[in-house]
């Protein structure tokens, strides 16, 4: 069968050419974009990690070393930034940058000379945008028949704590660090804030 002077088989064969030519071209631009943008997302983590260094200070808490007995520090690293900053000045990549992160990381302890905790803080700090944080103590669930005890070290210290018990039957007691300055967050938390240097 002919459609005007070509052949079927002819018009068949350019078609499944330029069908074949479509999909291929189709499937190296997805390739490539995917790879382009995997490229720019190694960018963005190598910039933001280069960005980023650990401050170390040993800071003495005021709590008697007993409370070490009962449970470990942690620090809660919330952002980059400012919640103020991040909303309202900041570029598309420092937003980025700044987002909500709410990693937790394992903070040593020990005792001091005076029979009070040391913690050794190691925080990791933007360079442009400092960071935000808010240290804790969590009680080992094999001690929840201490809390009041633990409670009460803090309260003597002299830190401004705060207590939360999660769902999932884990006692935190949040405290602010006197050798930082504090923020407070766009729902009225108060954090430490470590700021650029």
């Amino acid at each position: 069968m002919n459609v005007g002077n070509f052949p079927m088989e002819a018009i068949n064969l350019v078609f499944n050419s330029a069908l074949g030519s479509a999909l291929g071209t189709a499937f190296i631009t997805s390739i490539a974009k995917l790879t382009w943008d995997f490229i720019k997302k190694l960018e963005k983590r190598f910039e933001e990690q280069a960005s980023v260094f650990v401050f170390e200070k040993p800071i003495p808490l005021g709590l008697c070393e007993e409370v070490l007995n009962y449970g470990k520090f942690y620090y809660l690293l919330i952002r980059y930034g400012t919640d103020q900053y991040i909303r309202d000045m900041a570029s598309d990549e420092e937003r980025w940058i700044g987002r909500l992160r709410n990693e937790i990381y394992a903070l040593k302890a020990e005792e001091g000379s005076s029979g009070q905790i040391v913690l050794n803080l190691k925080l990791k700090v933007h360079r442009r945008l400092g960071t935000q944080f808010k240290v804790f103590f969590e009680l080992d669930s094999r001690h929840e028949d201490k809390l009041d005890r633990v409670e009460a070290a803090f309260s003597e210290s002299g830190l401004e704590y705060s207590f939360a018990s999660s769902p999932a039957g884990k006692h935190r007691i949040f405290f602010i660090l006197k050798d930082f300055g504090t923020v407070t967050t766009v729902d009225g938390l108060k954090n430490n804030m470590c700021f650029p240097i």
